[in-house]
């Protein structure tokens, strides 16, 4: 009976699970959410930067009205007071990693949520997917057995 065996009726060919688009949304969506956790500190860092530097840079290094060439040359400009400023408590910008002063304008959160909607979204197209060709193949071998 080695090749005179009369075949048995074919089971329907069960589709591979990355033969899904819905898996590969899954996915790319997944690797998202993780890249968009892992970069948030670097991200918030160099947000933070620059939106001090377009809030708070001009502010702080102008030259005031009354300064003159040799009053430039002899102090830096960040350090001095600016005239008619009220607010003594606000100290000149240094080169070192400066703390918060505001919430970001520009943050991650849309991303994540976007990311994580269309996650969820296509884990469960992709489950129903699953459990209906499970049910499909199912119907099949029982109409075949």
């Amino acid at each position: 009976m080695s090749g005179n065996e009369p075949l048995s009726p074919a089971k329907p060919a069960a589709a591979k699970l990355t033969d899904s688009p819905w898996f590969w949304v899954y996915l790319f969506s997944s690797f998202a959410v993780l890249a968009l956790f892992v970069i948030e500190g670097k991200f918030t860092r160099r947000q933070d930067h620059a939106e001090n530097q377009y809030l708070y840079g001009t502010r702080t290094l102008d030259r005031p009205a009354a300064a003159t060439d040799s009053d430039a040359a002899t102090a830096p400009t960040a350090s001095k007071a600016i005239p008619n400023d009220k607010s003594g408590d606000r100290a000149p910008l240094t080169g070192g990693p400066q703390p918060l002063t505001h919430p970001l304008l520009i943050s991650l959160i849309p991303l994540r949520i976007m990311a994580f909607v269309i996650m969820a979204i296509s884990c469960v197209a992709l489950q129903w997917q699953l459990i209906r060709n499970r049910r499909r193949t199912s119907a099949a071998c029982g109409k075949l057995g």
